[in-house]
This record gives structure tokens, sequence and C-alpha cells, in this order.
């Protein structure tokens, strides 16, 4: 009893500093790939001729830099954390099968029957993820757009229906 307490606490002190650690390592690489993601997107921005400029709106450019950045780099990170949960995964299986192989096998049967619902959350998440960007990109170019000149808005007296509008 002793050695099966012991190994459990040493099981999850590692679990804590390894769960530290790789916040703190994704954290400074995940926010690494975004400023450098956003400075090379303004950099080509700048560096664009002006057919791009008048055919891309300006919220739209906002959009990317300020929102879709961030949800793209969080997917290039998804491969990353299921590399690194597949590796802590197969240590549990592996410390579990040394204090009992039986426990291990039941366990391995229910993670595969509990697998299998997370897949149509995925495939739903695909087709929401995509109107959600639609959606950002239109909402902020109607406020940057709006933001140009507020002063026509409030002198055309135009103020109720461009809050109709948004």
């Amino acid at each position: 009893l002793l050695l099966l307490l012991s190994m459990s606490f040493l099981f999850f002190l590692f679990r804590q500093v390894f769960i530290y650690l790789r916040m703190v390592i994704e954290g400074v690489i995940f926010e690494n790939l975004k400023k450098s993601m956003r400075n090379k997107l303004f950099s080509n921005y700048l560096k664009a001729d002006s057919e791009y400029h008048d055919l891309t709106p300006s919220g739209e450019f906002v959009n990317i830099i300020g929102n879709e950045v961030h949800n793209a780099i969080k997917g290039v990170m998804v491969p990353v954390n299921i590399a690194v949960l597949s590796v802590t995964s197969a240590s549990y299986l592996v410390a579990l099968f040394l204090i009992s192989w039986e426990v291990t096998i039941v366990t391995i049967l229910i993670l595969l029957a509990v697998i299998q619902l997370p897949k149509y959350w995925i495939k739903l998440s695909k087709k929401v993820g995509f109107n959600l960007v639609n959606v950002n990109s239109k909402t902020i170019e109607f406020l940057v757009e709006k933001m140009r000149s507020p002063r026509l808005v409030y002198l055309s007296g135009m103020i109720d229906s461009e809050i109709i509008e948004f």
C-alpha cells in the first residue's frame, strides 16, 4: 500500500511539473508565432500595390490581424498539443498496466467508446468556424468604415438607421 501511495504521489507531482512547463513553453511559442505572423502580414500589406488596398476592406484586414491570426496559431498548435497529450496518456497507460492490467484494459475500452462522441462536434465546429470568420469580418469592416466618418453619420441624421444596421 505504501508503494502504491508513493507511486501515485510521484506521478501526480511529475504531472503537475510537466503541465506547468508545457503551459509556459506553449505560451512563449504561441505569442512569438502570433507576433511574427502579425508583423509579416502588416509588412506585406504595406508593400502591396494600391489595387490590393482598394479591393481589400480595411475592416477585413483588421479582423485578420486581430482575430484570425490568433485562431490560425491555435490551429497550428493543435497537433503539438495532441502529441504532448498522447505521450502523457501513454505514460499513464504504462503506469496503469504496471499496477493492474485488468483495469488498464477496461480503461482502454472506455476511452475508445468516449472518443466517438467528439467526432460529431468536430464536424459541426468546422461549419460554425467558417460562419464566425465571415461574421467577424463583416462586423469589423462595418465598424471601421463607420468610425472613419462619425460626424457624417451625425450630420446626415442617420444615427438610428446606422444602429439598426449594426
